[in-house]
């Protein structure tokens, strides 16, 4: 692989990435069905390949937490040595996160109880809305019923790392930060060990699940690329021995998957890793999705076009748009919706269960993404226009 090479690959990395629209898009279409569905089992190959990916949605989360490690890192590193780069950083992620959050958390808290419009769910997350104003919330769903927001606890994960994480990539020299990525993944592997085998409470709880010790390990690892590929002599090695470590690792999952039927978030034995193997094979999905092929012509480069050509979709690459807004408003059409014509388990209408689940999916989906574009016009986007306000302003941003 010679210089000019590498240089180019590294291009990759500036501006805003298209490939990753296509991820975004396929994890938010992912998580949507999983909690829009009810868990199944299915007879005949291609209805448990259904089935399986159904039931682990929370793969679509894990991705979402690999491509955040990976462009808030990247954003930060190109920064580096900017005065005021903590400030345009915050500035940044507050008019890209609060608006659309706060405005969900102020619809369902305080506008929906003036309208009279009563949920169940919407009183299970009102007992515990002070952790949702303060981003705590995946702390306290071990002990409590999240209700309505019960997916908001990955947002909290985030916005914690997004506290903390800036200081750190500041103040430590690259081979620390290194060491540091590899530090939070082992620690955050230690800790679902623990938690599995000597805490059944809080495993029970789901804490091996939501807590944020446990899943920092894939923001580490998203981190830990968006460093590699910004230094030639680590990016020549990922470049030499990435394909070789992503046909281990996907051996890996195959063998799990195979002898326990599932690929669970976390579990005895093997399992207590999975979150760590899928996370290290997203950061090895996110480069080659980024990445063009060094041999386009090659044979051994179809899987990597074949890639390019599914992520290049219009439709995913404007889900992906909009999957921030998408995923938060998802929660709450889903549960209006299974207070009206909702097709459960008990009345299927005569439909097979996963025509069924499919109904229901596309109909929250829908009226999240018809949401998520209004709010894009007439919330989000007049908030991101105060990033004009930040001293890398008339740079290409990338967003998340």
């Amino acid at each position: 692989m010679n210089q000019i090479n590498i240089q180019e690959i590294q291009k990759s990395f500036k501006g805003h990435m298209t490939g990753l629209d296509g991820l975004r898009g396929i994890a938010v279409i992912w998580v949507v069905w999983h909690n829009c569905t009810s868990s199944f089992e299915l007879e005949g190959l291609v209805e448990k390949i259904l089935a399986f990916l159904t039931n682990n949605g929370w793969l679509g989360v894990q991705l979402f937490f690999v491509i955040s490690g990976f462009l808030i890192t990247g954003l930060l590193l190109d920064a580096k040595g900017n005065s005021k780069q903590l400030r345009d950083f915050y500035l940044r992620r507050t008019v890209r996160i609060f608006p659309v959050y706060y405005a969900a958390l102020i619809f369902c808290f305080l506008v929906l109880p003036l309208l009279g419009v009563e949920l169940p769910a919407l009183q299970k997350s009102q007992d515990m809305q002070v952790w949702f104003w303060i981003y705590l919330n995946n702390w306290a769903v071990a002990y409590s019923d999240p209700g309505m927001f019960s997916h908001f606890w990955s947002l909290a994960i985030e916005e914690q790392f997004y506290l903390l994480w800036p200081w750190l990539v500041i103040g430590l020299t690259q081979s620390r930060l290194v060491r540091c990525c590899l530090a939070l993944i082992l620690t955050a592997i230690a800790f679902r060990f623990a938690i599995t085998y000597f805490y059944p409470v809080l495993y029970e709880g789901r804490a091996t699940y939501t807590f944020t010790i446990a899943r920092w390990d894939s923001l580490a690892i998203g981190s830990l690329l968006a460093i590699i590929v910004r230094e030639e002599r680590w990016l020549k090695q990922l470049l030499k021995y990435g394909p070789r470590f992503t046909w281990f690792l996907l051996g890996w999952i195959t063998l799990v998957v195979l002898s326990t039927h599932n690929f669970d978030d976390s579990g005895f034995g093997v399992t207590v890793l999975n979150q760590t193997v899928i996370a290290l094979f997203f950061a090895l999905l996110i480069f080659y999705a980024v990445t063009p092929s060094p041999n386009p012509e090659s044979k051994k480069s179809f899987s990597r076009r074949l890639l390019h050509q599914i992520l290049a979709f219009r439709f995913l690459k404007v889900v992906g748009k909009y999957s921030y807004a998408i995923y938060i408003f998802h929660g709450l059409l889903k549960h209006l919706w299974m207070n009206t014509y909702y097709v459960s388990t008990t009345n299927l209408l005569g439909l097979d269960l996963w025509i069924a689940n499919l109904f229901n999916t596309s109909v929250v989906f829908a009226a999240s993404m018809l949401l998520a574009m209004l709010s894009w016009v007439v919330l989000e986007k007049p908030f991101l226009t105060l990033k004009r306000y930040t001293s890398s302003s008339s740079s290409t941003v990338k967003t998340n």
